[in-house]
């Protein structure tokens, strides 16, 4: 078979998937430990946080939370009845809504960074250099391609 990957990029491969796996694992276990709320909570509340005015069509929500519609309907749900953000129709599209987040959200993302931030200089600030954070950064970028460097920041 030609299109057979080398060993090599196939372990590679491996690697960025247990890596990814074991350590968003550990940090989902701080956060609960803590009694904040879960990291794919803080990631959807991020994406409103960052956004002009803190709210996004769902839609857009999704795309930046690496969600699909339905599994984003869902999270939404969640943090709408937890407080954290609020449904607004959209004036010029009967079917849409944007998220917004709520002074709750707001504090709630606080509240976890206190405990993510410092996660994250344990399990990466501690095992990479400086250098090396940068090296692995831009290349993980090389893997996303332009079309996804062009969808999210970095």
């Amino acid at each position: 078979m030609a299109d057979r990957p080398a060993p090599e990029h196939v372990a590679a491969w491996r690697a960025l998937l247990t890596a990814h796996a074991d350590l968003t694992e550990r940090i989902d276990g701080a956060l609960r430990h803590a009694g904040v709320i879960p990291l794919r909570w803080y990631d959807a509340l991020l994406c409103l946080y960052e956004a002009p005015e803190r709210r996004l069509r769902l839609a857009e929500m999704a795309r930046a939370a690496l969600l699909s519609r339905s599994g984003l309907s869902r999270l939404v749900d969640r943090l709408e009845a937890a407080g954290l953000l609020t449904r607004e129709p959209c004036e010029d599209d009967a079917r849409g809504a944007y998220a917004v987040l709520t002074p709750d959200g707001l504090q709630a993302l606080r509240r976890c960074w206190k405990v993510y931030g410092p996660q994250i200089e344990a399990l990466v600030g501690r095992r990479l250099t400086a250098g090396e954070a940068r090296r692995l950064r831009k290349l993980l970028g090389r893997l996303l391609g332009p079309e996804a460097r062009g969808s999210r920041s970095s």
